[in-house]
Formats: C-alpha cells, structure tokens, sequence
C-alpha cells in the first residue's frame, strides 16, 4: 500500500505494528486482488510517535485542538480515533494549543 507521507504510515503502524517501509515511491500495481480486511479493528499497542522531526504546520483537528503539525495530530487520533484534522492552520476557535 502507498501511504501519502511518512506520517501516514507512522498513523497505519499504530494498529498493525508489522507495517514497515518497503520502499519510496509508489507501489507497484496489485496483479492480484488485496486479501479482505480483518472483522475489527485491532487495538493499537502504541500511540506515540516521535514528532521531533517534522517542522511546525499547525492543523485544527476536529476536537477544536491546533495541534503543532499533523504528526502531534496522528498521535491524538491513535488514541482516540474521533479526532481527525478538520482543516490546515490554526483552530478559529481553539481550545488549546499542542506543542511537540
């Protein structure tokens, strides 16, 4: 599977802890169909990635959280999955601003 940026991949790694990263670039296209995704959701072993590297791009996330960029956001919606990023920039309104 092609994951957008590696923080995406980082979000895919908290609930399948054997994702790794083959290679850069796209994938290959499928010669075969994908198996079926599981029944349910595992539940992620752990939700808190290293942010350190990823420079600050606030986003608003659905909670009315601006989090420093996508990746203090990913680590948010692992641990709660109703948290996603409503829009790029700082909250119009926020409640609280995260650093990280």
């Amino acid at each position: 599977m092609t994951y957008r940026t590696e923080c995406n991949l980082e979000i895919a790694r908290c609930f399948d802890s054997t994702l790794r990263l083959k290679s850069e670039g796209a994938c290959p296209k499928a010669t075969t169909a994908p198996s079926p995704s599981p029944a349910s959701t595992p539940t992620p072993k752990s939700c808190i990635f290293d942010c350190s590297r990823f420079k600050s791009d606030p986003v608003c996330g659905t909670d009315g959280v601006t989090y420093n960029n996508v990746c203090t956001l990913a680590n948010a919606s692992c641990n709660n999955p109703n948290v996603t990023m409503k829009s790029f920039g700082e909250c119009k309104t926020s409640k609280t601003k995260l650093r990280a």
